[in-house]
């Protein structure tokens, strides 16, 4: 028989749509990664999604239960394949793992920033990031160049070694910030 099944119900019954922040949806993997021992900077790479969204959702994830929210696939921005960094990936990782270039000399020649460029960098390993991450393990951004030239370097230790002087009174004569001083000193520490 073609007789087909037919029935409405006699009211209309209302419908909320609930639209979760990006920061909730990435609570739970953020507050994952968080535990074991990752740093902010380090989830938002591999999360990617900036730091500041990472801060807030572990501090969101502290006070409320994540599991209920959907997972962070939903979120428009990490789908996006036209970020910046999305773009300038696979070029960034070809210059810095072949031709040996620091970050800032790749910016200069894909005219971006250091940061970005970096960012890309990490980014472009996003698989095996987000297992680093989850397992509280640091990333790999390819060999570290050091800034300033080893001459300075010396200049700064042999200072911090054989002299009296305070740390802002050695990065002045040494043409430093003190801060490069006292990461000198923990660098010599930890020697």
């Amino acid at each position: 028989s073609g007789e087909r099944l037919r029935w409405t119900m006699g009211e209309a019954l209302p419908i909320t749509i609930v639209d979760f922040p990006n920061y909730q949806r990435i609570a739970a993997d953020a507050i994952k990664m968080h535990k074991a021992g990752s740093p902010c900077n380090s989830i938002a790479v591999a999360l990617e999604i900036d730091p500041s969204t990472v801060k807030r959702a572990i501090e969101w994830g502290a006070k409320n239960d994540p599991r209920f929210i959907p997972p962070a696939d939903f979120s428009i921005r990490r789908k996006n394949p036209n970020s910046k960094t999305a773009k300038i990936g696979p070029e960034v990782a070809r210059l810095r793992e072949e031709e040996g270039l620091t970050f800032e000399q790749i910016a200069e020649k894909l005219d971006s920033t250091g940061n970005t460029v970096s960012r890309a960098y990490k980014q472009f390993h996003s698989a095996e990031n987000l297992k680093a991450v989850s397992q509280g393990k640091n990333l790999n951004t390819g060999p570290k160049s050091r800034k300033i030239p080893e001459e300075k370097i010396n200049q700064i230790r042999d200072l911090l070694t054989n002299s009296n002087l305070s740390m802002r009174e050695i990065a002045r004569r040494a043409g430093v910030s003190a801060w490069t001083v006292r990461h000198e000193k923990k660098r010599m520490a930890k020697a």
